[in-house]
């Protein structure tokens, strides 16, 4: 039997019930959505994915993006991603 994943329990996608997380901030989210962040195997990094053909560079991420999660205790933390390397860190 395959490994399903239910998007309204899965502690990989709520971070607010697995994790307390109350609010999430993407400096870079170009999205309606909370946001999405793409890693490509060049070193991009994306803050969204396009659909048409010759766009693949359109939402490619120039500068620092920061997420920042904070909990329900109050609690902040940062997490840093550097444009082209995708170097991932936390502040």
């Amino acid at each position: 039997m395959p490994f399903i994943i239910n998007s309204n329990t899965s502690k990989y996608v709520l971070l607010t019930k697995e994790y307390g997380i109350s609010d999430v901030n993407i400096s870079c989210n170009m999205t309606s959505s909370l946001g999405q962040i793409s890693f490509g195997n060049d070193g991009k990094v994306y803050s969204k994915l396009s659909n048409y053909e010759n766009q693949e560079n359109k939402y490619e991420i120039k500068q620092r993006c920061k997420i920042e999660l904070k909990s329900e205790e109050g609690r902040e933390i940062g997490i840093i991603i550097e444009p082209k390397s995708g170097y991932t860190y936390i502040e």
